[in-house]
């Protein structure tokens, strides 16, 4: 077999075939017609650059952490062999570190450090281009997220485990950013995990190209998605149907507006939801959709059920920005029914981010939310997963946020090093102590909410739907309160929804004008 293979694929079969194999998938190139290049390079021929470095204790760690991945791999991913396998991975970041800032301005440790902190992702780039504008990793391979796994076996896969990742075949160090897993297979643990790229002027881009190889790659949808379709069915949905009399003695059809669609996956359980409630298809209003997103990854997948189907009156597929969309005379025709917006997680796909070193503060103080007494290095892989040590229970990963001064981060002290790395590397601070902690931190971006000409997305959105629904990780309370004073929205009610829903990893709004029924919602009015 060569050192490096090119695979012309179609379809999730081949690239979970390559996921459980001794080999590493390093690049997939993807094309308009659906089809993707594979690039997978064997152990060797990835490990080049630090082998040629020729240094001794580096090539033993080297040569351990291959015995535990093949082993691992072997295994068919047997859980009890990734403590094994992580530590041995961190145990060589940690050496690559100490000997990376010793060699300042050395380009074979740049390519070592790369090549150590991108195993196990793969950059994704379009047929036309050479530059990676997305990213990828696997859940059962990566051992820096398995350190979640490690820690809480049971608990669903979520890519905010590892918020950030970066690629080793590339030029220029670049940083990915979690967004969405997908599941490959019925019978098969592994799920993807894409990323699109933190720099803003590939993000338009990457959401083109994640949305068009998801398409061809998902078997079903994030896990996650219909206990959020059920929290916003039973908390704004249903009162709103309710309160404004949608049944067949009033009004005989629900819109639903899904900004920042993807897959659609969502608004199609909520259209479920709503079918179940009404008891009967002679009861459950018709449904007429509108998908927007920069390509829609084909959301009538999720509506070729026979019994949602024939509820469907209508669906149309807008691949534009929402800003741009928004920026027309009329982005809407009039309403047919009750309208309702629902922009679910896009706001925060446009946030800022970046790694830094955290204060001697703020270290405490995530030390402390995360229930810890013990030194800091004691939570590090290297340390924790030793032979002898406490193991799983030293590890604190989290997917919880913390606010920190100028936005949140996650509470990963345990991924410390690796973030480290990160920092080192897009930075070539090559004098940041790896003694500190370094976390990734996400700003809320007040852009996101504007048009291209500068107009409010809420009222743009409240002009042409009856309600507004918002779910977002980074739109905080005072985020939007300081939106709507901006723009004098004083004609418009903002409900927050985040406690009642119970929610801890998002926050739920519901909006609209006062001209519009006050449906009787159990959140806070905020404005």
């Amino acid at each position: 077999m060569p050192a490096v293979s090119l695979a012309s694929v179609r379809g999730r079969g081949k690239v979970l075939s390559f996921l459980e194999r001794e080999l590493i998938l390093t690049r997939v190139r993807v094309f308009g017609d659906g089809h993707f290049l594979a690039e997978t390079k064997e152990w060797a021929s990835y490990w080049n650059s630090l082998r040629e470095l020729g240094h001794s204790e580096t090539n033993k760690d080297l040569d351990e952490l291959h015995s535990a991945w093949r082993n691992y791999i072997h295994s068919g991913f047997d859980s009890t062999l990734q403590r094994e396998f992580c530590f041995r991975y961190f145990v060589l970041l940690d050496d690559i570190l100490v000997s990376f800032q010793k060699a300042v301005g050395s380009h074979p440790w740049d390519d070592a450090l790369k090549a150590t902190l991108g195993f196990e992702c793969f950059s994704i780039i379009s047929a036309s281009e050479s530059e990676a504008v997305a990213a990828g990793t696997c859940t059962l391979r990566n051992p820096c997220y398995l350190l979640a796994k490690l820690r809480m076996p049971d608990v669903l896969d979520d890519p905010q485990f590892l918020p950030i990742i970066t690629v080793a075949c590339i030029a220029r160090p670049e940083l990915f950013y979690h967004y969405r897993q997908y599941t490959l297979s019925l019978d098969s643990q592994i799920s993807l995990m894409l990323y699109p790229a933190v720099s803003m002027t590939k993000r338009p881009g990457s959401f083109r190209l994640v949305n068009s190889f998801a398409g061809g790659v998902g078997y079903s949808i994030d896990p996650r998605t219909h206990e959020r379709a059920q929290r916003l069915f039973q908390h704004i949905i249903r009162p709103v149907i309710e309160d404004n009399r949608v049944t067949e003695q009033g009004t005989a059809c629900v819109e639903l507006v899904d900004v920042g669609a993807g897959t659609g996956s969502l608004t199609s359980t909520i259209c479920r939801e709503i079918q179940r409630a009404a008891g009967s298809e002679n009861s459950c209003p018709q449904f007429r959709l509108w998908f927007v997103d920069l390509e829609p990854s084909d959301p009538a997948r999720f509506f070729r059920a026979r019994r949602v189907r024939g509820l469907v009156e209508s669906s149309t597929f807008l691949g534009i920005d929402y800003r741009a969309w928004l920026h027309e005379a009329q982005p809407l025709p009039p309403a047919c029914g009750l309208r309702i917006a629902l922009v679910s997680r896009l706001f925060n796909n446009l946030s800022q981010f970046h790694i830094r070193r955290l204060s001697e503060q703020e270290s405490g103080l995530l030390l402390r939310e995360q229930s810890f007494d013990s030194g800091s290095r004691s939570c590090l892989p290297s340390v924790g997963l030793a032979p002898g040590s406490r193991g799983h229970e030293s590890l604190l990963v989290s997917n919880s946020r913390v606010a920190m001064c100028g936005g949140r981060t996650f509470a990963q002290s345990s991924l410390g090093q690796y973030y480290t790395g990160l920092h080192l590397l897009t930075t070539m601070n090559q004098n940041a102590p790896t003694a500190d902690v370094f976390l990734p931190v996400r700003t809320f971006n007040p852009d996101c909410l504007l048009t291209l000409d500068g107009r409010s997305i809420i009222s743009c959105l409240a002009e042409v739907c009856d309600y507004v629904i918002i779910e977002d990780a980074d739109l905080v309370k005072q985020d939007l309160i300081d939106h709507m004073r901006r723009f004098s929205l004083q004609c418009i009610i903002a409900f927050d929804m985040t406690k009642a829903m119970r929610l801890r990893g998002n926050r739920a709004y519901v909006l609209w004008t006062k001209t519009k029924l006050r449906p009787n919602l159990m959140g806070e009015q905020i404005w």
